[in-house]
């Protein structure tokens, strides 16, 4: 999961594009770096690897919301539980996705690209 978080604060930073433009000698800035601070990160899978995930991201000051298929069970780390039902409204209000679903016929191609635009 210390990947995962790795990888996020690289996106949100933008290093990916910085790196580029360093390669391409290129410097100007790329845009505003974002913070985990005050974000609303929205994570699918809330079993032990979604809430690992989510601790860290608290850690960092984020709002956590979960998606399980029992939504009275709680999970370390997830300040509220949703169900899939919610999934395209919580992808409207959050900053940051992170879906780490079991893989099932449920979970099979549910990332469109319509969804993975929000």
């Amino acid at each position: 999961m210390k990947k995962g978080l790795a990888m996020l604060l690289a996106l949100m930073k933008r290093l990916p594009e910085y790196r580029d433009n360093q390669n391409a000698e290129i410097w100007r800035r790329t845009g505003t770096a974002r913070t985990l601070r005050g974000a609303k990160v929205l994570i699918g899978g809330a079993g032990d690897i979604g809430s690992s995930f989510a601790l860290l991201c608290k850690a960092l000051g984020a709002e956590t919301m979960g998606i399980r298929r029992n939504v009275n069970k709680p999970a370390p780390g997830i300040d509220s539980m949703h169900s899939m039902e919610e999934l395209d409204r919580l992808l409207a209000e959050c900053d940051v996705a992170a879906l780490v679903f079991p893989r099932s016929p449920e979970t099979d191609g549910l990332m469109s690209y319509e969804r993975i635009k929000r």
